[in-house]
């Protein structure tokens, strides 16, 4: 046992002497201390152990956020802080403000990949992207096809110069943008000057020099295509015929085409038409809102790559222990996140020291719902505990000093996409959550970007699911997350804001609330008065006006087949004005004498069928958003509630 501490020891101190947490020069690192934190963020964790330790460890302001689970029983505190480190990839730096001072340590995250658009993306798509794709629009539109079906049919990964073959062809058969690709390969030098500048342009096959005919032609083949497949797969139904037979009525593609420097992307929007009727297919409109067509930074087709899981050592006599029985976190804990929860009961069941990195909005696409199907099956050790975490998205492996390391195979995807976000921090974690939102607060989440906002409502919307909690649930029984549960309402209106066949009112909220959030407090004045002209909005705050006057469904706005001066004119005139007034309505409350006593997820479970509620007269605020264009007024509306 003795060889083995020598061992480890010698371990250590040569790490030590290339890091800047060294023991032999500052011996308060050498302390021992007893952690355990549960999904804790990394500023929080540090200010405790600053305090226990009284040796100052800051966290740069871009990593405060990440959360972290650590077990550790009477470790040396260089132990633990450079374990920390290493399950995030992170590094400490020391520092000594004065000669006087003792040194100071600071963990530092490396620079948030944030992907820069190359000043020269457009052109480059247009050198090295679109020429393959005109390309492939002279095979006729069934050859292509069956070569698309071919690869898809041999059940296996697609080598590096077979994806590059396959791009171009896989674009050219997306019936969703074939229209985009045909009016992209015939555009002349003064349409890619105003696509350079900003501007949106707006193309239909009833013009042909925009988009050809042939456009229309394969778009037919490709439906029909994709009809024909359902049929062949859950067979034939009246529905699916009637499809058949309106597909040959429609008469013209439409198209958008705009180029977004600030993120690098190409965009579209696009819809067909039949006797200049919208095409209704099994009930929905074909009119799409804006999507990327191409985006600088991110290749089309991403190859796997495949990942060795960590090989734990057999037979180990720490991760060969057990956990027999798995505490329920209580109401005050963080007790949702109950894998993190898990990671830390496992580690102090088996003695294991612990660090791990951990998201609460895993990017994952594991459906929440199953986590039931997920729960471990006790008792549980270290090897059965592995499959469960890589199912998460984690790995787990040993380290060479004997602690349990656990990282985040989603942590690049994390990072890219800023989960850690401190927005989303607050809206999952704000103490005494009030379950009612403020429009600023609504501003807020809707500027996240779409993975973002809908990360945090698939959470709250599959949570509430799992544990059989009310859609509306009253505030006055939303213990959960403090009111996060009662907000939910109002998020989902701003997650995926996608017109449908009847738009409803509050459709086009997440447009008109981007618009908001851009608006100096002068501005934001302007708007609760007489309104702001739409000349003085910015481009950007011009196009936000315009998606949420469409609620998204951008081709819907006929003016923009206008002629340039006819649309200029009715855009001088246009403006936006947002109202507000309260409301009071019925709603349900749990009678004042009727107090459930739920402290804890299992009270919910005991109680939850016996609770009574009544009606009540509950006050609201709604928000409008007139949108004023050409003579017409759109009206965007947002209720939320009111004490």
């Amino acid at each position: 046992m003795r060889h083995i501490l020598l061992i480890v020891a010698l371990l250590w101190g040569s790490l030590w002497a290339q890091s800047a947490l060294d023991p032999t020069e500052d011996e308060r690192l050498q302390q021992t201390l007893t952690v355990r934190a549960v999904g804790m963020p990394l500023r929080d964790l540090c200010l405790q152990l600053s305090q226990r330790t009284k040796v100052t460890l800051k966290v740069d302001p871009s990593a405060q956020e990440y959360r972290a689970c650590v077990y550790a029983k009477e470790k040396p505190l260089v132990e633990v802080i450079q374990h920390l480190a290493e399950a995030f990839g992170f590094q400490w730096q020391r520092e000594k403000p004065s000669d006087e001072e003792t040194y100071q340590y600071r963990l530092v995250a490396p620079p948030r990949k944030a992907p820069e658009t190359p000043p020269d993306a457009l052109e480059r798509f247009r050198r090295e992207v679109l020429p393959k794709v005109c390309e492939q629009q002279q095979i006729p539109i069934e050859e292509r096809l069956q070569r698309v079906i071919q690869y898809a049919g041999q059940g296996r990964a697609i080598t590096e110069e077979e994806r590059q073959a396959l791009e171009p062809l896989i674009r050219s058969v997306d019936r969703f943008n074939i229209g985009a690709w045909y009016a992209l390969c015939q555009m002349g030098e003064s349409e890619w000057r105003r696509l350079a500048n900003g501007e949106a342009l707006f193309f239909s096959t009833r013009v042909p020099t925009q988009i050809p005919p042939k456009a229309l032609d394969d778009w037919k083949v490709l439906f029909r295509e994709e009809i024909e497949f359902m049929r062949e797969q859950y067979g034939d139904t009246p529905q699916r015929q009637r499809d058949l037979e309106k597909l040959e009525s429609v008469s013209e593609l439409r198209t958008m085409i705009r180029f977004d420097a600030d993120t690098g992307e190409l965009k579209t929007a696009y819809e067909a038409l039949a006797d200049d009727n919208l095409f209704t297919i099994d009930g929905s409109r074909y009119v799409y809102t804006e999507i990327a067509l191409w985006r600088a930074n991110t290749p089309f087709l991403e190859l796997p790559r495949p990942e060795t899981e960590p090989t734990l050592p057999a037979n180990h006599p720490v991760l060969s222990r057990t956990l027999k029985a798995f505490r329920e976190p209580g109401v005050n804990d963080d007790w949702f996140q109950w894998l993190s929860e898990l990671m830390v009961q496992m580690a102090e069941a088996t003695d294991a020291p612990l660090v791990a990195e951990y998201y609460p909005l895993q990017p994952s696409s594991l459906i929440l719902q199953e986590w039931k199907s997920y729960r471990p099956r006790l008792p549980q050790d270290w090897y059965r505990f592995q499959p469960l975490l890589k199912a998460f998205g984690y790995r787990v492996r040993l380290s060479d000093a004997g602690w349990v390391v656990i990282e985040s195979r989603s942590r690049e995807q994390a990072r890219e996409n800023d989960f850690p976000h401190p927005t989303l921090q607050r809206w999952l974690f704000k103490p005494n959550r009030r379950g009612m939102l403020t429009l600023d607060e609504c501003a807020e989440f809707a500027v996240l970007s779409w993975k973002q906002r809908n990360s945090l409502y698939f959470y709250i919307q599959s949570f509430a699911e799992l544990h059989d909690l009310m859609f509306e649930v009253p505030r006055e029984i939303d213990f959960l997350h403090g009111g996060l549960l009662h907000a939910q309402h109002t998020l989902v209106k701003l997650t995926d804001d996608r017109g449908g066949t009847a738009p409803r009112p509050e459709e086009g909220a997440v447009f008109a609330l981007q618009l908001y959030a851009s608006l100096k407090p002068a501005q934001r004045a302007q708007l609760r008065g007489a309104g702001i002209p739409f000349p003085q909005l910015s481009t950007a705050q011009q196009w936000r006006f315009l998606l949420a006057y469409t609620r998204g469904n951008i081709l819907t706005m006929d003016d923009f087949w206008l002629p340039v001066e006819q649309r200029e004119a009715r855009a001088q005139q246009a403006y936006v004005r947002l109202t507000t007034e309260l409301r009071t309505r019925d709603g349900e409350r749990i009678p004042p004498n009727h107090q459930p006593p739920i402290r804890n997820l299992e009270d919910w479970k005991r109680h939850r069928r016996s609770i009574r509620t009544e009606r009540a007269l509950v006050r609201t605020r709604v928000w409008r958003f007139e949108f004023h264009w050409g003579g017409e007024t759109q009206t965007v509306v947002l209720e939320l509630p009111e004490k």
